[in-house]
């Protein structure tokens, strides 16, 4: 799923899972993660949140961003 998302979409993921709800997020690229399922609005609270599918694919880009650091590579040049 990773490998389908622009730059902006995984930047967009990862300050998403980072930060939770609160930010000013590229509109075009959450655009792209509700179409894919990835974000979601909570009924509750309206708040904006990752699918479950969405933590999954967050939590990949961060192991391959752990990976990336350890390797001394800038975390977000992937």
């Amino acid at each position: 799923m990773e490998t389908q998302l622009s730059a902006r979409e995984r930047n967009t993921l990862l300050e998403l899972g980072d930060r939770g709800a609160g930010g000013n997020f590229d509109q075009m690229a959450l655009s792209k993660l509700f179409v894919l399922g990835l974000v979601e609005v909570r009924s509750g609270d309206r708040r904006l949140i990752l699918t479950t599918e969405g933590r999954q694919v967050y939590s990949q880009m961060v192991a391959v961003r752990r990976g990336a650091s350890r390797d001394g590579r800038s975390s977000r040049s992937q």
